[in-house]
């Protein structure tokens, strides 16, 4: 059993939690920007432009978090377990592309990240 795993409901509520938090929080200041556009000072609602877009990437940053411990959940494997697969995995090597036409002696990749020679 590994520690992650003692973690994860109130890593969940805590994600969710901020997720609905800045949802929340952007409903309320685009709210109040688009209804009081006219009562307030221009300088009030350049500030609350700003809070809104600070608000609104908090929340993709919370929804990415959410939704990204959610599939390594799906999956059944934990944050450190991933990065592990990762350094299995290296990237695969660039290879050059084939002109188009060329066949003799061509290399091309062939979909999976690997190149293939051409006869």
């Amino acid at each position: 059993v590994a520690i992650g795993r003692q973690n994860s409901p109130p890593f969940f509520t805590l994600a969710a939690a901020g997720c609905a938090q800045y949802a929340l929080h952007v409903a309320a200041t685009g709210f109040v920007l688009v209804a009081c556009r006219e009562a307030l000072p221009t300088w009030v609602l350049v500030v609350d432009a700003v809070v809104l877009i600070a608000g609104l990437a908090i929340l993709v940053a919370y929804a990415a978090l959410f939704g990204f411990h959610a599939y390594l959940a799906v999956l059944g494997i934990g944050t450190y377990d991933w990065i592990l697969d990762q350094r299995a995995d290296p990237a695969p090597a660039r290879t050059e592309m084939a002109p188009r036409g060329a066949t003799n002696g061509a290399r091309v990749a062939n979909g999976n990240g690997h190149a293939t020679d051409i006869v």
